[in-house]
């Protein structure tokens, strides 16, 4: 959200503080790039403390994308990633 903030060495003690497994990205970048990803996902906001708590799943494979809230049951969010790790694409 705050790339000022997110720097790469933060988000790597991130991801050990909270035993990030292989498979999981935290991304960084210039502002400017940050706010673009932000925008096309649809998660832009203008003040980073107002950004919303929601999880992005995507299976690059068959190109489905899907959106959680991230403060969703365990249960509801694995539902959605299962979902989306065994999508079969179009047939």
């Amino acid at each position: 959200m705050d790339p000022t903030v997110d720097t790469p060495n933060e988000l790597k003690a991130f991801s050990k503080k909270f035993h990030a497994r292989p498979g999981w990205y935290f991304l960084t970048g210039s502002k400017e790039n940050v706010d673009f990803i932000l925008k096309k996902l649809g998660q832009y906001v203008e003040e980073k403390n107002d950004h919303y708590n929601i999880v992005i799943v995507g299976n690059d494979r068959t190109g489905l994308w899907k959106k959680a809230f991230g403060l969703a049951k365990s249960e509801e969010l694995i539902k959605v990633v299962d979902s989306v790790l065994n999508d079969q694409g179009e047939k």
